[in-house]
């Protein structure tokens, strides 16, 4: 409200005096120093109206800003692995991803994940998102390793909100894939989640780059 009365007080003082100063001479003569003062004045409080008026709408949007969840992602690593169950195997291709998530705005769970296999020239694959089993041993070509239900990422952000320290976790994905083209150097894994406004956070890696084969 500030920013418009000064406005206003300003605007008025401009155009009394700027008309004031061709006004015909039966009108009362003021000195040429206070019809400049006065419109120099004028202008001043309109400058300082606008001023005001764009800080205004500069605070209220980045307080709108940050009144919304900022989810951030970054993925730390993967396993690609042949599922164990006979009915999966050649068809299915199981992904363990490690991953961290923090929150740098309003309070906010993860509330779905989704995970994109892109093999380079090739339509997009969606993963499909699987609860981890208390134990599962993910056996890659050179070494294996154990993840556990109690790393799930899923469950440790699904219903506590994600804060500013970061959460580390893992995800556990199937694909109807072969091993052989997820691992190839080119193709990219792209993990999205998303917030409690739908908004989606995306972070994509290349296998080449990082990937334990």
């Amino acid at each position: 409200m500030i920013d418009r009365a000064i406005g206003v007080s300003g605007l008025a003082l401009t155009i009394v005096f700027g008309l004031w100063s061709i006004a015909p001479t039966r009108f009362p003569l003021i000195p040429a120093w206070v019809t400049f003062t006065g419109v120099g004045f004028g202008i001043f409080l309109l400058g300082l109206a606008i001023g005001l008026l764009i800080s205004n709408k500069r605070s209220t949007s980045e307080t709108q800003l940050s009144q919304q969840p900022n989810l951030m992602l970054s993925m730390i690593g993967a396993g690609v692995f042949d599922p164990d169950a006979t009915d999966m195997r050649g068809v299915w291709t199981g992904i363990g991803i490690n991953a961290k998530i923090w929150n740098t705005g309003a309070s906010s769970v993860a509330t779905e994940w989704l995970l994109f296999v892109i093999p380079e020239n090739e339509t997009p694959v969606i993963a499909q998102l699987t609860e981890i089993p208390d134990s599962l041993r993910v056996s890659g070509s050179i070494n294996s390793t154990v993840i556990r239900a109690s790393e799930s990422l899923e469950s440790k952000t699904k219903d506590m909100p994600v804060g500013t320290t970061p959460v580390e976790g893992t995800l556990l994905f199937y694909v109807a894939m072969r091993r052989e083209i997820i691992l190839k150097p080119s193709t990219r894994l792209e993990l999205i989640v998303k917030d409690i406004n739908g908004k989606e956070t995306k972070v994509t890696k290349v296998m080449g780059d990082w990937i334990h084969r």
